[in-house]
């Protein structure tokens, strides 16, 4: 079989990608503190070009270039480019070029291709939807797996806590839930009633998602859970906390905390046939989340030095084990995609966060700036984490690139919003569609 550049160049991109999630820890700091050169790719609109088109090829733009590892370029044409054309692009330096094409009923087909063959790598087709971001996310989850041998992030949606001041109420605040795009845009409110939401987390359904949270009432926090048209249920009512639901990735199995009216806060586990208690403690045992195996807890207690360290749990086994307790540590998270915990660690009084490969049993700081980090969560690819950064009171969300080392806000800074939570990829784009 006879390599393109182009594919060579893509080759190359996906070797890069893995050798930067699974290598130890000395070759990690190394090739990410690296500047990669983009690929070069050429985003066109063939035939009629209306304002239907320019939207959609702006937001799949958009989309290319979030991840700083592609350089998208503009250059449009009546009919599919003929081979002096790709000729053309080739000594301009574009590598990859994708054609969008709508059609009479209101689809955008789509084509891309290898310029220096040329050739066509695959095409598809995005349905007609009102909504015309939607069909560029569409088309840019179905192209983000040829160019980087990864699922996109275009189908998932970011959860987070909002706190609202309601006028001619100075000492009454509430919290509403807002699901973000996978950069923040297109923020809307899911859950917006005259209380106190805290702590969201999503179920592991692909086709149905639902949205556990904390509600805080006159008489305890109770878990709630919503579904995207916002029908409500109680998923657990003890007396006292029930927070931080975390599901494994069969989504069977779960964990969370409730204090069940006892003062301390103890972890609790469900599975098919089983609900029970696993942390039996005088200290606070808080921030349960569940490996791939659906047996091995990660949490927080402050059980054994006064302060919150990171722990493990497994449920078969019942062994324990320590993973940090050098510092005050808070908020694991888990990605089944690297199998490995972030969680925020104190470091000069500025919680900041750290990675732990989990099967090499090595820790490594990736943020360094100030304000403090916590409440972090993985997007589904590995590649992202979403947080709040808390200062002067507030706090705000931002993500974090594994792969370039740099931040991004997603939520603005006159707005205080905390308790991010990141979707799972889902087969359609999970838009919010209250009664």
């Amino acid at each position: 079989m006879t390599y393109s550049r182009t594919r060579s160049s893509l080759l190359i991109f996906c070797i890069l990608f893995f050798q930067i999630i699974f290598a130890d820890d000395n070759v990690i700091l190394n090739v990410s503190a690296q500047q990669h050169q983009t690929i070069p790719l050429l985003l066109s609109v063939v035939g009629k070009n209306n304002k239907k088109m320019q939207k959609i090829a702006e937001v799949v733009t958009k989309n290319l270039e979030y991840s700083y590892q592609f350089t998208v370029v503009h250059k449009n044409y009546k009919t599919i480019p003929t081979k002096s054309d790709f000729e053309k692009m080739a000594a301009d330096g574009i590598e990859l070029a994708i054609f969008l094409s709508a059609d009479v009923h209101g689809s955008v087909a789509w084509r891309l291709y290898d310029v220096s063959v040329p050739e066509m790598i695959k095409g598809g087709k995005s349905q007609s939807n009102r909504i015309l971001r939607i069909m560029a996310y569409s088309i840019s989850q179905s192209v983000w797996p040829l160019l980087t041998c990864q699922e996109g992030p275009f189908f998932t949606r970011i959860a987070y806590c909002k706190h609202l001041q309601p006028k001619g109420r100075r000492n009454r605040s509430v919290k509403h839930i807002l699901l973000a795009d996978y950069d923040g845009s297109n923020a809307e409110e899911l859950v917006k009633n005259d209380t106190v939401n805290i702590a969201p987390s999503w179920n592991r359904d692909k086709e149905l998602p639902l949205l556990f949270y904390s509600e805080v009432t006159q008489t305890n926090t109770r878990l709630v859970y919503t579904n995207l048209e916002g029908r409500r249920s109680v998923a657990s009512n003890f007396d006292g906390i029930n927070m931080v639901l975390s599901f494994a990735e069969d989504g069977d199995r779960a964990v969370y905390c409730a204090s069940r009216g006892r003062g301390s806060s103890q972890l609790f586990y469900c599975a098919p046939g089983i609900f029970k208690q696993i942390t039996n403690n005088k200290g606070i045992n808080f921030s349960p989340v569940l490996a791939a195996d659906g047996i091995t807890v990660y949490f927080c207690s402050d059980f054994k030095k006064g302060y919150p360290a990171l722990y493990s749990y497994n449920v078969k086994t019942g062994d324990f084990q320590v993973i940090a307790d050098d510092a005050y540590c808070v908020s694991p998270a888990y990605s089944a995609k690297t199998n490995s915990l972030a969680y925020a660690k104190r470091v000069n009084r500025v919680l900041q966060l750290f990675v732990y490969d989990i099967a090499r049993k090595t820790h490594r700081q990736v943020t360094f700036n100030n304000g403090n980090k916590e409440d972090c969560t993985w997007s589904p690819c590995g590649n992202y984490l979403a947080y709040g950064v808390s200062n002067s009171g507030k706090s705000r969300i931002a993500v974090f690139s594994l792969l370039t080392n740099k931040q991004k806000w997603v939520t603005h800074e006159n707005e205080d919003c905390s308790y991010p939570a990141w979707s799972p990829i889902y087969s359609e784009y999970p838009l919010v569609r209250l009664a």
